[in-house]
């Protein structure tokens, strides 16, 4: 679950695990084929009130929390919805994405699998 109320006292601990997905673009190919580009983003840990001053208005919380996630495809073939992972290990919440000339894909996103966002290029090919 994910704490949405303000922490109630000093040491108050809100354990996190939550997943979510990420519009990155809807791409067409060369030969008109569509494709949906998404990420999927999973944190989980922990978040701790700390009041220094006993008192809930001077409250901050830390974060104790770790993102994993990757880049994923999807399209409809046969009336029916595919999907696959063309990166795993990325963890982003904020990504953009072209199709060039000669068909390749080109990604660019903050990646915050490490503590804090990077910014990750990734280009594949037909």
């Amino acid at each position: 679950g994910y704490c949405f109320e303000a922490p109630p006292f000093d040491g108050a601990i809100c354990p996190v695990d939550y997943t979510t997905y990420h519009s990155v673009g809807v791409l067409e190919d060369a030969d008109g084929a569509i494709r949906f580009l998404y990420s999927r983003l999973r944190v989980a840990g922990t978040v701790v009130a700390r009041c220094p001053d006993e008192d809930v208005i001077s409250c901050f919380t830390e974060r104790m929390l770790e993102a994993e996630g990757d880049l994923r495809v999807a399209w409809l073939e046969g009336g029916e919805l595919r999907e696959q992972v063309i990166a795993e290990g990325v963890a982003t919440e904020n990504a953009r994405a072209t199709i060039d000339g000669d068909g390749r894909l080109h990604v660019a996103c903050y990646d915050v699998s490490r503590g804090h966002a990077d910014v990750r290029y990734l280009r594949f090919s037909p």
